[in-house]
């Protein structure tokens, strides 16, 4: 029994060694993008060196500290509290987030799960069988009609598509109905009509307002941290995304957001449209809206939301993520967003 425990305990500390090392390697080249582009100031030195005092005295090694540079460099200083994206990843998640998290990869279950109408499917493809969004079968020969109605296109999401892998946009004469095995569980969508505010960036880039909701046991669902995500080519893409901080309720955004790379931006690099003073449209009912979709679903802790405000003014969600909700870009832009939930302490209190 205890040589088994010993093993267990193992392969936990290289499963550990072996993720860390991966995000060493993700975080490293935003650091070096960043400090390249404004250098590395005795101010930002002196605050690197308290990013690893914190790393190594807080979080419990050094091995949490690339991001928590990436954070710094930045921001332009250190600030205590920050959660480093590995330390969430292998440390917080397994602590909040419940047996549930990959509920969110079943796209097909959204509408239900979630109880709410703001989702644009237009139905259903699982385990070879059509159906509409009640989830009444449709005869393959009635597909093409029932599902396109008055659009010309529509995107086919697969189960566990993310960040725009596994999605098509199909046109209306370009769809066989046939050509769709029995193992693609697809979503199918329309497409969501932008309101004027987001066209401004370009009508080609996809836009999307993140939204991250904290969910502590037992109490109410909280706003732990939004963005403005702006596309630069047809779908959004980690790629090619552009982030912006919303700073208050009312939707405003930041003075500068970021590229992919961390770099800074003050406005969108293709239409050269300047961040600072600009609103997004019905923010407020997005925030509401995300609130009350993850207080249906008390069993995860932390939700990523993916909504847009439509040409008429409403919310609509197009993605939600329970799996790994993203926190880097908010943590370091408005952060640190989860302070005085103990988070800090779990990797000692868990001996991780």
């Amino acid at each position: 029994m205890k040589l088994g425990l010993q093993f267990d305990r193992l392969q936990k500390w290289t499963r550990d060694v072996r993720y860390d090392r991966i995000s060493r390697r993700l975080a490293e080249p935003f650091y070096n993008a960043i400090t390249h582009e404004q250098g590395v100031s005795p101010s930002l030195r002196k605050a690197l060196r308290e990013a690893e005092d914190y790393a190594r005295q807080v979080l419990g090694s050094k091995r949490f500290l690339p991001w928590l540079n990436v954070y710094t460099a930045y921001r332009g200083e250190f600030v205590p509290g920050w959660i480093s994206d590995n330390y969430y990843g292998r440390v917080v998640l397994p602590h909040i987030q419940g047996k549930l998290t990959e509920l969110s990869s079943s796209k097909t279950l959204s509408r239900r799960l979630l109880c709410t109408e703001r989702l644009p499917d237009v139905g259903y493809h699982v385990n070879g069988v059509w159906y509409d969004p009640q989830w009444n079968r449709v005869d393959p020969a009635e597909v093409s009609g029932r599902l396109y109605g008055r659009e010309d296109q529509l995107y086919f999401k697969r189960e566990n598509s993310q960040k725009g892998r596994g999605v098509m946009l199909i046109r209306r004469a370009e769809f066989r109905a046939q050509d769709f095995g029995i193992t693609d569980n697809l979503v199918i969508q329309r497409p969501i009509q932008l309101n004027e505010f987001f066209l401004r960036f370009g009508s080609q880039s996809g836009a999307t307002i993140r939204i991250i909701t904290h969910k502590p046991n037992g109490t109410k669902t909280r706003i732990a941290g939004s963005y403005l995500r702006l596309g630069r080519s047809g779908i959004v893409r980690s790629a090619e995304q552009i982030h912006v901080p919303i700073i208050d309720q009312n939707g405003r955004l930041a003075a500068h957001g970021a590229l992919s790379d961390w770099r800074k931006v003050t406005a969108h690099p293709e239409t050269n449209i300047s961040f600072e003073g600009l609103e997004v449209p019905s923010y407020r009912t997005a925030l509401n809206m995300c609130s009350q979709w993850h207080d249906r679903l008390p069993h995860m802790g932390i939700i990523g939301w993916d909504v847009a405000t439509n040409a008429a003014g409403e919310i609509e969600l197009m993605e939600w993520n329970s799996d790994h909700p993203g926190i880097k870009f908010s943590e370091a832009s408005q952060g640190p967003c989860f302070t005085g939930f103990g988070w800090e302490h779990l990797a000692r209190t868990n001996r991780t």
